[in-house]
């Protein structure tokens, strides 16, 4: 019986490629067709024959899982690669980025202060590379909420650098206005994911980012440029920007509505009207 096993086993496995782990396997399942066939043999089975079947069929469909067990391994394997590629990447990104800070520091001799920003900014590209990496993951897997958290990271990180570099590199004394536009990119993203997510929620979202947009608009114009009255007007350019839209919105839905309750009026009279033409009398 072990051989007609053998034999089998040795049939089946010709369909993947021949690895250490498939021999392994391979061994395996001998294995349990050998116990297999010795609990129906200590139940009173005699019949080999009968006995070969019912073992082969306790492995279930083997041609599907050698398929499945040589996808997994290609899967270990890619990953692998994967993160022995990243390291690779990582350790040569560092080393790039520390080389262009030592090179610029020297080179312009007394910008030790200023040069760091090398570094932050480095660290922080590489933060968001790896932010926007496990956000598009997420993405392919309809996780919105969470992927759209890997992308408001990736706003923050962008919003410090552009601060940094506008208050140390230049000096400018209002940089902390970044941070009003970095809220703004937030409240932008999320009516994007919502239409994304195909939620109808993601009109309010649309809405609310006009209203935040046209505010933070006006309190940037009076802090840098002192245009406080009359551009607080630019607020409410948001809401009636927003009602327009609200009755735009609502009227293509109304029109949508009212021409699918016309397609469905004359497809009622075109039923009638092959009704009547194939009535008859009952005879």
């Amino acid at each position: 019986m072990i051989d007609r096993f053998k034999r089998y086993l040795e049939r089946e496995f010709r369909a993947i490629k021949p690895t250490k782990a498939a021999y392994e396997l391979r061994e395996e399942m001998l294995t349990q067709l050998l116990e297999k066939e010795q609990d129906l043999r200590i139940k009173g089975m005699t019949d080999d024959d009968l006995i070969y079947d019912m073992c082969i069929d306790s492995l279930g469909d083997v041609r599907q899982s050698l398929i499945d067990f040589e996808n997994r391994s290609k899967k270990a394997k890619t990953a692998k690669r994967n993160v022995i590629l990243g390291l690779i990447i990582s350790v040569a990104f560092v080393i790039t980025i520390v080389a262009a800070y030592l090179i610029t520091s020297f080179a312009l001799g007394n910008a030790w202060g200023k040069t760091w920003l090398i570094i932050v900014g480095g660290l922080f590209f590489g933060a968001a590379a790896v932010s926007t990496l496990f956000g598009a993951i997420l993405l392919k897997k309809k996780k919105y909420l969470i992927s759209q958290i890997f992308i408001d990271i990736d706003i923050v990180l962008l919003t410090v650098f552009v601060f940094l570099v506008l208050q140390i590199l230049f000096g400018f004394n209002k940089s902390w206005l970044a941070f009003l536009v970095m809220v703004v990119l937030i409240v932008g993203v999320c009516p994007v994911m919502m239409d994304i997510a195909g939620l109808k929620l993601k009109y309010l979202g649309y809405a609310a980012f006009i209203e935040v947009f046209f505010v933070m608009l006006y309190i940037i114009l009076g802090i840098t440029m002192g245009l406080w009255h009359p551009y607080w007007i630019l607020c409410l350019a948001g809401i009636i920007i927003d009602v327009i839209l609200l009755g735009v919105l609502v009227g293509i839905r109304n029109a949508k509505k009212k021409k699918a309750e016309q397609d469905e009026i004359q497809e009622h009279d075109i039923d009638e009207d092959e009704e009547y033409y194939t009535m008859w009398k009952d005879r």
